[in-house]
């Protein structure tokens, strides 16, 4: 299938593009102890599917047909599955991010690494239970670190799925450079002014960033 790629000079594969059947792809680092040499290259996979796939379930069944080599967030966004999401919820704020919904949602996060993937949606469970705890960061106590949208997903650097956390190897720390970075750090209750134009920004938005889905990165 035609398509399009985001990339450097040289570089053969794809960082992120689209494909004729709006199908796009995306990627940002997630450091994981699992890695292994046997599998398809990410740079190439994401190409492939680009080739392949006309909208998230094809992609899925792509990507669980072939090995993930190492630790990376990746994500694809589908314009027909967006078309048939917003007239599945139309008029319906209630269904609009819920597990079950008549129809596909238009984006969809893969947390990888070797021999395993968490696919995550919108209002994803495993996001909002998400906690931090160290001695020295939060005194001990649980910090709550994942704000999930309801109709918007989105990754940088971070994963929420409780294996792919348990393999990490940064910092989930809530008041290191991680909670700057990740803007779902920041706390719905929070009074600062940064916090509130982050939040302006990020909610204000959720349906443009599935009608043209996009991958925020760093």
């Amino acid at each position: 299938m035609p398509h399009a790629v985001v990339g450097y000079i040289g570089l053969w594969g794809a960082l992120t593009g689209m494909s004729q059947a709006g199908l796009t792809v995306h990627e940002a680092n997630l450091e994981e102890k699992q890695i292994t040499f046997a599998g398809f290259p990410w740079l190439l996979r994401l190409r492939y599917i680009m080739e392949n796939a006309r909208n998230n379930a094809e992609a899925k069944v792509l990507w669980l047909a072939t090995n993930n080599t190492v630790g990376f967030n990746h994500m694809t966004g589908s314009a027909s599955d967006a078309e048939a999401y917003a007239k599945a919820t139309e008029g319906s704020e209630a269904s609009a991010g819920v597990a079950g919904a008549s129809a596909a949602m238009p984006a969809m996060v893969m947390e990888t690494m070797y021999n395993y993937t968490a696919f995550f949606n919108a209002n994803d469970p495993r996001e909002a239970n998400a906690t931090y705890a160290n001695a020295s960061a939060t005194a001990g106590a649980p910090v709550r670190i994942g704000f999930p949208l309801g109709e918007a997903v989105w990754r940088t650097n971070h994963g929420y799925d409780p294996v792919i956390r348990a393999n990490y190897l940064w910092s989930q720390a809530p008041n290191s450079w991680y909670a700057f970075r990740f803007i779902s750090q920041v706390s719905p209750n929070s009074n600062s002014n940064s916090a509130r134009a982050v939040q302006n920004m990020l909610y204000s938005v959720p349906n443009m960033l599935y009608s043209v889905p996009i991958f925020v990165g760093c």
